[in-house]
This record gives structure tokens, C-alpha cells and sequence, in this order.
């Protein structure tokens, strides 16, 4: 159906320069004009908001909403932001330039509530672990991961009797090791992803819960591999395989030594 209104095309309202009628529609299904305004902004707006004759579709408008903002925002620094100006895939939001050299786009919200780099320092730009006043984990043993352990026990109906600073403690006591191997580990933290966690919580006897002194640190893969095996079992099994491994040419020391076909290659 032709429109049968008011043709807006390329007239001129403040800053907003009208380009051309849309089938998009608001709320009570009046058809908006595409307009750009002259920060280079584009948003669609009513008739009726343009020439403001009704207040039941909103105050008028006259620019994008750059006005009165622009300068408030645009050449600040906010940490490692600097705002460049308004937004180019979205005009409502702004566009920001990290000092690792990275540009992208974020609502006003995003560094005036504290976000001081694009990620490059920690998760999202915000302020992450300890720094963050909401953080609910202890040294760096975050509260999600520390939720994440007590679920898996509490699905398999185990006894927890433990607490995350005690977790912690013991993390340091082992220097950050695994028992077995020796292997640093990393644990999981807000700043890490979960995909590089390697610290597993083990149960040193699997026929009990988590226990004070039943349980250590062991690396993720020793965990898998060690089952419901008791530590004295593991070991045991570790041996048999060093034992007769052909890599160790049965020497029985874990000492990997190298075969025939790897000295042809």
C-alpha cells in the first residue's frame, strides 16, 4: 500500500537529515524514516518524532543523541581506552581504542563502570579476581571453580567436608605441584580459561569423601589416570608399566630412551 503521509525525504531536522522511508514500525505501528545525522549516525526515528506533534511517540528529535555527549566522552581515556567517538556497526554504543592497539566497540557503560582495558589484561576489560569487590574466591582459587569441585562431589553423593582455604593452603604447601609428577600446575582462576586448567583436586583414598588430609593436587590427566585407585595402587601400576615399556627398554628407571625406529628418522 502507497504511503499516504507526510514525504519527509530530504528534508532537514536539526541535525538529522531524512534519506528514505522503511517498513519498519514502532510500537503502535507507525512507519520510521531512516535519517542520518550529521556526526555520520544513522538511526531510524517516527514522523511524529521528527516533527514532534505527539507526545505519545517520544520527545522530538533533533540528532542521534550525540549531542551534548560527544565531547564528553570522545579524546578520554579510561586506563588503556581512549573513546575515538561514536560507534560505527552501532551508533549507540562507542568506539574504543586499547593501548595493545585493538579497536572495538562498547556501550558508555562498559568503562564508566570500571572496564579499563579491551581484555588483553584479564577477562572482558573488568576488574577481575581479587581486584573485583565481588570476587568470592580465595588466593586464586576463584569461586567458580571452587563450585565447580563441590558439584561434581555433590553428584556423586560424597562426603565435603572441606573449605576453599583450605583447598588454597594446600596448593601452596605442594608448591603449586602436582603430587605424583612434580608438574607445575595451573589453577583455575577468573583469568584463566577452563580448557588450561590443569590442577585436579584427588581423593588420596576413593572409597571416602573430601576429607581433611584424604585429599591433593594432582595434574587433570594423573586424575584420569588414576581412577579409584588408591595413591599406593597407582604407583604400583606406573611401575609395572615403566617395567616393561619397550620406550624404557625395561630399565625401570622413567627414563624414556630413544628406539631404533626413532634414530632412522
Amino acid at each position: 500500500m502507497p504511503y499516504k503521509g507526510i514525504d519527509l525525504t530530504g528534508k532537514r531536522f536539526g541535525k538529522l537529515l531524512v534519506i528514505a522511508l522503511t517498513t519498519e514500525r514502532d510500537a503502535e505501528g507507525v512507519r520510521k524514516w531512516s535519517c542520518r545525522c550529521d556526526c555520520g549516525c544513522d538511526l531510524l526515528v517516527t514522523g511524529f518524532q521528527l516533527r514532534g506533534s505527539s507526545r505519545m511517540h517520544g520527545y522530538k528529535k533533533t540528532n542521534c543523541g550525540c549531542v551534548g555527549k560527544i565531547g564528553r566522552y570522545t579524546g578520554r581515556r579510561f586506563g588503556k581506552l581512549v573513546v575515538l567517538g561514536h560507534g560505527v556497526k552501532n551508533p549507540g554504543a562507542w568506539l574504543l581504542k586499547c593501548d595493545c592497539g585493538k579497536e572495538f566497540e562498547r556501550q558508555s557503560y562498559f568503562f564508566r563502570c570500571g572496564a579499563s582495558h579491551c581484555g588483553c589484561k584479564g577477562r572482558a576489560g573488568w576488574p577481575c579476581g581479587v581486584k573485583h569487590k565481588g570476587y568470592k574466591g580465595f588466593g586464586e582459587l576463584s569461586g567458580n571453580v571452587w563450585s565447580r569441585i563441590k558439584g561434581s562431589a555433590r553428584r556423586r553423593n560424597l562426603p565435603f567436608e572441606l573449605t576453599i582455604e583450605y583447598a588454597w593452603q594446600l596448593f601452596l604447601d605442594q608448591n603449586r605441584r602436582c603430587k605424583f609428577t612434580g608438574v607445575e600446575l595451573i589453577i583455575g582462576s577468573v583469568n584463566a580459561k577452563r580448557s588450561q586448567d590443569t590442577a585436579s583436586l584427588d581423593r588420596k583414598d576413593s572409597s571416602v569423601g573430601y576429607l581433611i588430609g584424604n585429599v591433593q593436587w594432582v595434574h587433570k590427566q594423573i586424575n584420569v589416570m588414576k581412577g579409584a585407585l588408591s595413591d599406593a595402587e597407582f604407583i604400583e601400576w606406573c611401575q609395572k608399566v615403566t617395567r616393561n615399556s619397550p620406550l624404557t627398554n625395561g630399565a625401570g628407571d622413567g627414563i624414556v630412551r630413544s628406539t631404533d625406529s626413532d634414530q632412522r628418522t
